[in-house]
């Protein structure tokens, strides 16, 4: 219950900053993490579309909305705001690793292998990520993959 009254009180925070406040962007994204750990999805993406929109150079307000797009069955239009996101900030290696394992789900594995090794570099005890570059290159060099002489 402890958790439940921090969640509340966060909501109560952020809805109050952005009532204060103008084109507060930072805190649309932070009251969208909260409905978001909520379960209040729809909602989260609503903040999430205004925050981008307040400020589209914020790397996690990009990152939050394309995640949120994806929960939402609209991978097309997540795919542009993690791809922003990934530009905006090339050394989150959590960004890069989400992006890379889009692409790599998505049948785009040779664009992942970039997204994972950039993952690996700001962050070379990344498990997850070795694992999934090594998968994005068996699928780069599979024959399937190959072009015909």
């Amino acid at each position: 219950s402890i958790q439940i009254n921090y969640w509340a009180d966060s909501v109560k925070l952020f809805s109050h900053t952005i009532a204060v406040t103008r084109d507060n962007y930072a805190a649309y994204n932070c009251l969208g993490d909260t409905l978001e750990k909520l379960g209040r999805k729809d909602e989260a993406l609503q903040l999430y579309a205004r925050t981008v929109e307040i400020e589209p150079d914020f790397p996690a307000g990009q990152f939050n909305l394309g995640m949120m797009l994806l929960e939402h069955g609209q991978p097309d239009e997540a795919l542009k705001h993690l791809d922003i996101a990934a530009r905006l900030n090339p050394d989150n290696p959590v960004i890069q690793f989400d992006l890379g394992l889009f692409l790599l789900q998505h049948g785009k594995p040779g664009e992942a292998v970039g997204h994972f090794t950039a993952a690996l570099k700001d962050k070379p005890e990344f498990p997850e990520a070795r694992r999934y570059l090594e998968q994005a290159l068996g699928k780069t060099n599979s024959p399937a993959n190959q072009p015909t002489p």
